[in-house]
């Protein structure tokens, strides 16, 4: 599903739209094949033992690398789509922003709110 398309999602300003930005967001990572890894379906590889064979350990090199494309790609299009408020709860960490940011909106609220939006 990848390509060109490009999906527009109103940035999240805090919880007077995150419901909507929630749905708007999940919709375009699912489009780009990115939601597995955004909702931690698709887990980060683990090493392998010390002692696995070569094979294994080119396997896992492999897995590793595609898990990390697909997160790095993942948390671009969520920071993407974030305003700079929120963002602070999020920065650059792997995916894990996913829950930390919908825990932070839970609990900060309107904090990052913009009068008259």
């Amino acid at each position: 599903m990848e390509g060109s398309e490009t999906y527009r999602v109103p940035k999240l300003k805090g919880s007077e739209n995150y419901e909507s930005w929630k749905e708007d967001i999940t919709s375009a990572l699912k489009a780009k094949g990115l939601w597995m890894i955004t909702s931690g379906k698709l887990e980060k590889p683990e090493i392998p033992d010390p002692n696995a064979a070569t094979a294994a350990k080119r396997e896992y090199t492999s897995a590793v690398n595609h898990w990390k494309d697909k997160n790095d790609r993942a948390c671009g299009m969520i920071n993407f789509s974030i305003e700079q408020g929120p963002r602070i709860h999020v920065g650059n960490i792997e995916i894990a922003m996913w829950a930390i940011l919908k825990e932070s909106i839970r609990t900060v609220g309107s904090y990052y709110s913009t009068p008259g939006n």
